[in-house]
């Protein structure tokens, strides 16, 4: 008789398409609690699919007839037969051969392919042959992580894979050595775990990966199956082969919740892991998802702030191990715990580094409010700032007055570092004086303090400084009390003539925007009003910036309103006739609330360009969403809406049906648009439109859905070409159209 389970005997044995435990999760428990009805029996829902791929028995050239039919029987369950062969004198330790994409993997026994049909009669039919070997190793696949991997294991070590506890209770109860291939590695929950502690399994056993039990239930990161490890007996506090503690494994892998259960259930908190003899503490802080909340815990709890590993490195420094995955935030912020917790800032590794050593760029934004040691040399006799002036990075510790004149122990300062590399920039620095730095780098980092000091030190604020008045380092740095005080100080703006465009082009550079408006405000107040015919590119420059470059969005704004208000006008042209609100309707990027700034401010909305177009023609003839921008132009235009544009004589009705602007030609026809005119190549908008719509290739299923395709085909086939609805459109009825509609008043002007 052929059993139920032939199918994934067969498969998994034969071929690696799958699995005994395809069925079976990998992980020992689920989120509730224990094992799932998939772990208690394999599942018998295989359909003939699954052996339609060649899934069938097949000889096994190495052994003999007898053998072969011995196999077979164990795979079909056929009970009988396997009592008469091995009556017979057939041998029950035969080992099968497991093949894999047509090629010879492994061994394994009639004991393992027993255990994974659930043959119970065989399995005990084995069990009672004399010469039966128990624990002999078989090859089975086993997934791990969701991947099928092969493994030599124990009957023993299988059955608890496959939760066949019955089995394996048999199996101990025949003299199976729970140890021979550690059962309790496959053992997933209390019954399974208490038969072993019965049978004096060992739970702290290495197995072949000098892993233990609990590592893996920690790597698995379960926790019920943890607490019923160490309730039968396994140590917490046991190393792995490679010395690593199970709460240095959580750690690194994340698993903060793990690790806070293994601590408040006794694992030591400062044991070192490893070759390199970290700790806990310090596995933590390397970890690129730094967690502060454990971070606290884990310090509360008495981690040692002082320990060192085998480089004589304390916690401190593990903070950047990973430094590219972890943001500045993080980092400012594990210092920030590390310093509340009398970490030693000038801690020294097995060769004389600070943290300073380790990242001098680093320490204005970070370290400098903890006043350390910025002169301590190493066994090199480098300092902070040699090391600095070898990364060509030397302006963050150049903040904190380090000793320039300090040599290592090849004669070298830092200035002859930068020169030997030469490095220009860094050398210059270098070659500045002390209160020199203080002003630049102070302007530069929006830091009031460091400009005071230079400026109490009668430093002349109107001396240039690697090319620049320290005015402009205060506009690169964005911040506005820094540049009020050089301006108290004595500092003159005219000596920066092009300084309100190094304010403007900044805008994407901050975070705090906001400094970036006042900033520019008091450019504006303190000069550019007094003489706008020298800036009248200012206001173009600043819508350019937002409605092509698409920075200081929502910010800009109110620059344009303070300019305008210190009477910059707001109709200056460009040298192609464009005034910012040509600008501002053909940019790419959101530009409303410009063009209402602008319009209040008195922009004339009919103005044209050298081209002959207005503001209104920009909106219709770009593939951006200009619909609001449109809308509030035509709003405020004293043009007829039929006037003609460019060298083509395009109306915007025209204009906007050629480019697809589908809301544009809603709107026109609403208001009143004439569809009936013709442009210079006698064409009417319903032409323009259809002529783009048959460039689409309609076979194409991503064109059949495009947004740009259905505009074009709404244009052509229903608001320019149904007569209804043209006329629901002029009337104010049409659905689509009725926000759009308003009678306007058209004032005829000369095309």
């Amino acid at each position: 008789m052929v059993k139920k389970y032939i199918i994934l005997i067969i498969s998994i044995f034969l071929y690696a398409g799958s699995s005994f435990a395809q069925n079976i999760s990998d992980d020992y428990f689920e989120e509730d609690d224990g094992y799932t009805a998939a772990h208690q029996e394999i599942s018998a829902n295989h359909t003939a699919e699954d052996a339609s791929g060649g899934y069938q028995f097949k000889n096994d050239t190495l052994l003999t007839d007898k053998e072969n039919q011995l196999v077979q029987a164990v795979f079909n369950g056929e009970l009988d037969i396997v009592k008469l062969l091995l009556d017979n004198g057939t041998n029950p330790n035969i080992l099968y051969s497991v093949i894999k994409d047509n090629e010879t993997i492994g061994k394994t026994t009639l004991m393992h392919i027993a255990i994974a049909g659930r043959e119970n009669d065989i399995f005990k039919l084995l069990l009672s042959s004399k010469d039966i070997n128990i624990n002999q190793l078989g090859l089975v696949s086993l997934k791990e992580n969701n991947i099928n991997n092969y493994k030599e294991i124990t009957p023993l070590a299988y059955a608890f894979y496959l939760n066949h506890i019955d089995m394996a209770e048999v199996l101990l109860e025949k003299g199976a050595d729970p140890n021979k291939y550690p059962a309790v590695f496959f053992a997933s929950n209390e019954n399974a775990l208490n038969l072993l502690k019965k049978y004096r399994a060992d739970m702290n056993i290495l197995n072949d990966n000098e892993s233990r039990p609990l590592f893996e239930a920690v790597k698995a990161n379960k926790s019920q199956l943890v607490s019923l490890l160490i309730k039968n007996g396994a140590d917490i506090n046991k190393p792995d082969g490679s010395n690593n503690t199970l709460l240095y494994t959580a750690i690194s892998l994340g698993y903060f919740d793990m690790a806070r259960f293994l601590i408040d259930n006794g694992a030591d908190i400062n044991s070192h892991s490893g070759k390199d003899k970290i700790t806990p503490l310090m596995a933590a802080l390397a970890r690129p998802d730094h967690d502060a909340g454990f971070l606290r815990y884990i310090l509360f709890k008495g981690a040692d702030i002082y320990r060192r590993d085998a480089g004589k490195r304390t916690p401190l420094f593990y903070v950047y191990q990973y430094t590219d995955a972890i943001s500045m935030a993080n980092v400012k912020e594990s210092i920030s715990i590390l310093m509340e917790n009398k970490a030693d800032i000038n801690a020294k590794d097995s060769n004389g580094n600070t943290i300073l050593h380790i990242k001098p760029q680093d320490y204005y934004q970070i370290y400098s409010s903890y006043k350390p040691d910025i002169n301590i040399q190493n066994i090199d006799g480098d300092t902070p700032l040699h090391i600095a002036a070898a990364k060509d990075n030397v302006k963050s510790i150049l903040t904190g007055s380090p000793d320039r004149k300090l040599k290592n122990k090849k004669g070298m300062t830092a200035l002859d570092i930068a020169k030997a590399n030469h490095f220009d920039n860094t050398t210059a620095y270098l070659e500045l004086s002390d209160k020199e730095s203080l002003l630049m780098l102070g302007a530069e980092f929006g830091d009031a303090g460091l400009v005071e000091k230079a400026v109490a030190a009668n430093l002349d604020v109107n001396k240039k400084i690697q090319g620049h008045y320290p005015v402009y380092y205060a506009a690169i740095g964005g911040n506005p009390d820094v540049f009020m005080k050089l301006i108290l100080g004595g500092a003159k703006i005219s000596l920066e003539p092009d300084l309100i465009y190094y304010v403007i082009n900044s805008f994407d550079q901050s975070k705090d925007q906001t400094n970036r408006v006042r900033l520019a405000n008091i450019f504006i107040e303190k000069q550019a009003s007094l003489n706008w015919d020298k800036y009248n590119s200012l206001l173009h420059i600043l819508v350019k910036e937002q409605s092509n470059e698409n920075k200081g969005q929502g910010y800009i704004r109110s620059v344009v309103n303070f300019a305008i208000a210190n009477k910059a006008d707001p109709n200056v042209k460009d040298n192609d006739s464009r005034t910012p609100l040509h600008i501002a309707a053909g940019g790419k990027y959101e530009s409303y609330d410009l063009v209402l700034e602008l319009i209040s401010g008195g922009a004339d909305v009919d103005i044209r360009d050298k081209d002959n177009n207005t503001a209104l023609f920009y909106c219709a003839s770009v593939p951006y969403n200009k619909n609001d921008v449109f809308a509030a132009l035509l709003d405020n235009t004293q043009t007829d809406i039929n006037a003609r544009y460019g060298d083509k004589h395009n109306t915007l009705l025209m204009e906007a049906a050629a480019n697809g602007n589908k809301i544009i030609t809603m709107m026109l026809i609403a208001r009143g648009a004439d569809d009936s005119l013709v442009n210079k190549d006698n064409k009417t908008a319903l032409m323009l439109a259809k002529e783009k719509l048959a460039l689409f290739d309609t076979s194409l299923v991503d064109v059949q859905n495009s947004i740009d395709f259905h505009n074009y085909k709404d244009i052509a086939d229903k608001f320019l070409s149904d007569k209804n609805v043209i006329a629901e459109c002029r009337s104010g009825i049409n659905e689509e159209c009725k926000k759009y509609y308003k009678p306007v008043e058209i004032i005829k002007t000369s095309e």
